[in-house]
């Protein structure tokens, strides 16, 4: 009998601290905290990250010469950049765990996706609070790294983002 109770409490704790099936982020926190930290080991990992007085320090100086670039750095407070080496096929798995992870979470929306011959090649996320983007993320898959852009900010504004989908 006191096998199958120790088995039930197992159970239930497990249900308890993982059953929620969602990711709701901190306010400080980003994209890169909540999804790659797993990664961390991984050689090459480097998470870079500018806080708001950097980073208005860069848009001061004209750091960013890709125009949406630009205009979304101006609308952010925190810029947090990561990279590591993933070979294609180690990309790809990658990807298709944060698609199941983000189809849990009401959290992240995909905002973008393109494709280079049926492989991603790219994705931005939106994280919004209300009806203003809080957070703004591009994924890319390089041959052999795997690059992460997360931009916080209050207010980022949509034709911002649909710029930079677009390659302005």
């Amino acid at each position: 009998m006191k096998p199958v109770i120790f088995i039930y409490i197992i159970l239930f704790t497990s249900y308890i601290s993982f059953g929620q099936g969602k990711v709701e982020p901190q306010q400080s926190q980003t994209f890169i905290d909540l999804y790659f930290k797993q990664y961390e080991d991984l050689p090459k990992y480097a998470v870079n990250t500018m806080g708001e007085a950097m980073v208005k320090r860069s848009n001061e100086t004209g750091m960013w010469s890709h125009p949406s670039i630009a205009r979304i750095m101006k609308q952010v407070k925190t810029y947090k950049y990561l990279s590591f080496d993933s070979p294609p096929e180690y990309s790809r798995k990658v990807i298709s765990q944060l698609d199941d992870e983000i189809k849990k979470s009401s959290t992240y929306k995909e905002y973008y996706r393109w494709e280079l011959n049926g492989v991603t090649s790219g994705i931005i996320y939106t994280r919004s609070k209300g009806n203003k983007i809080t957070e703004l993320v591009n994924v890319s898959v390089g041959k052999k790294k795997l690059l992460v852009s997360s931009f916080l900010g209050e207010d980022i504004d949509l034709e911002s983002v649909r710029l930079l989908a677009v390659g302005r």
